[in-house]
């Protein structure tokens, strides 16, 4: 009987804490022998992940992020290229041309995720010459690729125009709907309110993942501080943490905003205490604007309603869905009217929860594990053939 083949993942970051990385690498160990190259940051580490071989680059503590991204298109691709991979799939844009080169050097085929539009980043919408240059990367590497993945409809449609002779993929990042991620009952929805002392008679707003420019947080701060008695909770990490927290202390708001981070794995359960998801991504680049973040399915996938930016996918989930109000993120006081309506109106939030635990069933990345699969084998084969 011939032996797995051999797929090498590379990517920049822990992957315990990225669940996109995390379920591709679980679903692909089912039928390959997987390896995952990754690039750390000093200090930082990795739980990894059952099943696979982790292989970290660890940056020096004096290197900024481009000095990290460019020493690892070297190493990375050293230790890639040492796992003598059947397919190299690239994770994200700054690994790419470690995979692609691994790839050429050893015959490998390459898979290219691109798990957000990186051709018009929020981060870079003052930088010009970087947002060029790494355009530039994308197109130079991502051509070689055997195909190229990403995250949602409208995303895809710009990268099949971009990559013309490459087929582009959908792959949703839904999450897992196996019962250890899943909350299981009212003790499992206490979980957040009794790791943040959070009174029972309190209403909880929640705000799941990166902490970052474009993503809301400040909005959230700001409507909490018009709501009497209402907590606020982001459960993520990120570069605006510091600034956030000193501002929910200079508003007198310390007691009522909090601050978690969890595993990958835990989040819907964590998040199934809260009353209201927020989805308020602000509409600073291209790639917000048909960004399909990754909270929102955990908002639906703990029973939440959800009050979320009026923007193309996102607004489509929570039309189709009725999970809530989908409005302009910068509009405060239709935002303070939607999440009052929610807090206020019993019914109406019992319909939202409930329709919303009904949306979960088919946003599930068994799914999407199936497409991941079938897309890899069909790359798998078509080299070895």
């Amino acid at each position: 009987m011939a032996s797995p083949a051999r797929i090498c993942y590379t990517f920049i970051g822990s992957i315990a804490h990225d669940s996109r990385a995390r379920r591709m690498l679980q679903s692909l160990s089912n039928e390959y022998n997987v390896h995952a190259v990754i690039c750390l940051r000093s200090g930082e580490e990795d739980a990894g992940v059952e099943g696979i071989d982790i292989h970290p680059w660890r940056a020096s503590g004096t290197d900024r992020f481009r000095s990290m991204v460019f020493k690892f298109w070297s190493e990375g691709r050293r230790i890639a290229e040492s796992t003598k991979a059947d397919v190299y799939i690239a994770g994200d844009l700054y690994t790419l041309p470690a995979a692609a080169n691994a790839a050429q050097r050893t015959g490998g085929a390459l898979v290219y995720d691109s798990r957000e539009l990186y051709s018009a980043l929020a981060s870079l919408e003052r930088r010009s010459l970087t947002q060029k240059f790494w355009n530039f990367i994308e197109r130079r590497y991502a051509r070689r690729a055997k195909a190229v993945l990403t995250v949602n409809h409208s995303i895809a449609e710009i990268l099949r125009g971009t990559f013309r002779k490459t087929p582009v993929f959908v792959v949703h990042n839904y999450p897992d709907a196996d019962n250890s991620t899943q909350p299981s009952g009212t003790a499992d929805r206490q979980i957040l309110r009794t790791r943040l002392n959070i009174p029972a008679d309190r209403s909880v707003l929640i705000s799941n993942g990166g902490i970052q420019a474009g993503r809301g947080a400040f909005i959230a701060l700001d409507l909490v501080a018009a709501l009497e008695d209402v907590h606020l909770v982001f459960l993520g990490s990120g570069p605006l943490e510091g600034e956030l927290r000193f501002r929910a202390e200079a508003d007198g708001l310390a007691d009522r905003v909090h601050f978690l981070q969890m595993l990958s794995t835990e989040v819907v359960k964590f998040t199934a205490g809260a009353d209201i998801g927020l989805c308020l991504v602000e509409n600073r680049s291209m790639s917000y604007y048909l960004s399909l973040p990754n909270k929102l399915f955990e908002y639906l996938h703990a029973g939440l309603p959800v009050v979320g930016s009026n923007f193309p996918e996102i607004r489509r989930v929570i039309e189709e869905n009725k999970l809530g109000t989908a409005l302009e993120p910068t509009d405060g006081k239709a935002l303070l009217r939607a999440v009052e309506k929610l807090l206020h109106d019993k019914p109406y939030h019992a319909i939202c929860a409930q329709n919303a635990r009904e949306a979960a069933r088919k946003y599930t990345w068994a799914t999407e594990e199936e497409n991941l699969q079938e897309l890899v084998r069909d790359v798998v084969e078509e080299r070895n053939s």
